[in-house]
């Protein structure tokens, strides 16, 4: 009966592995990467930069240009920063949520293996964020985690 445990952890890592999986790291993959959410009653942070390879990691690449919000009825919500940068923070406090927005980016020279350098999101329309009752958290030495629910 001791040996019933062991057989279906057995089983289990035995079936786990359908087929081998090969990563290609040799590939210089290229592309904007652009991180953040339109978050309106808030302020909205949004970061620029380009994908990284996995062989040969370098320095990160310095993606710069110009970020902006803007709304399905003309609106447009600038960035203090709105000159070169690659990290955006845009005032959306005042943002009515009954309106779809988009993000636009003007970088100051196109992304390697790009020759655009405008782009702009698809409208969006606002969603409320779930509601939290309660948030849990342990902690050691080494980790925090932490539950919502």
């Amino acid at each position: 009966m001791k040996k019933l445990p062991i057989m279906i952890a057995l089983a289990a890592v035995l079936a786990g592995c359908v087929y081998p999986f090969s990563l290609d790291v040799s590939k210089d993959v290229t592309g904007l990467v652009v991180d953040g959410d339109i978050l309106v009653g808030d302020t909205a942070r949004i970061e620029l930069s380009s994908l990284q390879p996995l062989k040969g990691l370098r320095s990160k690449d310095g993606v710069t240009g110009s970020v902006w919000i803007e709304d399905d009825r003309g609106g447009k919500y600038d960035s203090p920063s709105s000159g070169s940068g690659s990290s955006f923070a845009i005032d959306m406090t005042q943002a009515p949520a009954d309106r779809k927005y988009r993000i636009g980016i003007q970088l100051d020279a196109p992304v390697k293996g790009s020759s655009s350098v405008s782009y702009h999101s698809s409208w969006q329309e606002v969603q409320a964020a779930p509601r939290i009752d309660s948030v849990y958290y342990t902690n050691d030495s080494k980790n925090v985690q932490v539950w919502l629910s």
